[in-house]
């Protein structure tokens, strides 16, 4: 019984570990794509052989 528990904690204590790092992640990077990509796009067609 005390090893589920203390399995419970440590992953309890890394999910709010991660929750806490990808909500400090989000707010630095909120202007992470306001400007659009530079340079310009090259397509690829294919065409079928008969």
């Amino acid at each position: 019984m005390p090893r589920y528990i203390i399995a419970f904690v440590i992953s309890l204590a890394i999910t709010l570990g991660l929750f806490f790092l990808m909500q400090s992640l989000i707010k630095m990077g909120g202007s992470a794509l306001t400007e659009p990509p530079k340079g310009s796009v090259l397509d690829f067609v294919r065409v079928k052989q008969d």
